[in-house]
């Protein structure tokens, strides 16, 4: 049998390492449509340049 290509020391920190990196682009970009959505609803209006307020 042959040995891993890493040491198992190595595999413990390499690999949640490169998972964390790998995963934080999705996680900023999920985070920018969140907050897009969020001031999107808050700021909907029906007529342009009115705010909801000014609608009632």
């Amino acid at each position: 049998m042959s040995d891993p290509p890493f040491a198992a020391r190595v595999q413990a920190v390499f690999f949640p390492l490169a998972v964390t990196i790998g995963v934080f682009p999705l996680a900023l970009l999920f985070a920018y449509i969140l907050r897009t959505a969020t001031v999107t609803e808050r700021t909907a209006a029906i007529t342009p340049f009115t705010t909801p307020e000014q609608e009632v």
